[in-house]
């Protein structure tokens, strides 16, 4: 894949903020990967909340 400079700092960017720290027994690669993964699970999800957004939804008052 093919980024430009904005978009490679935005996703470099969103995964290091779950870098938290690394395991003694993790690599930094192992711990690259583990924060990729929960970032996208954590995308996916923001997707399927956004998919499921009705216009009904728009005013109604958060619980």
């Amino acid at each position: 894949m093919s980024l430009n400079r904005y978009e490679h700092a935005r996703i470099k960017h969103k995964i290091d903020g779950y870098m938290v720290g690394r395991h003694p027994t993790e690599t930094r690669e192992q711990e690259f990967e583990k924060a990729k993964a929960e970032l996208l699970v954590n995308l996916k999800r923001e997707i399927q909340q956004v998919e499921a957004f009705a216009y009904a939804d728009l005013n109604k008052k958060p619980s």
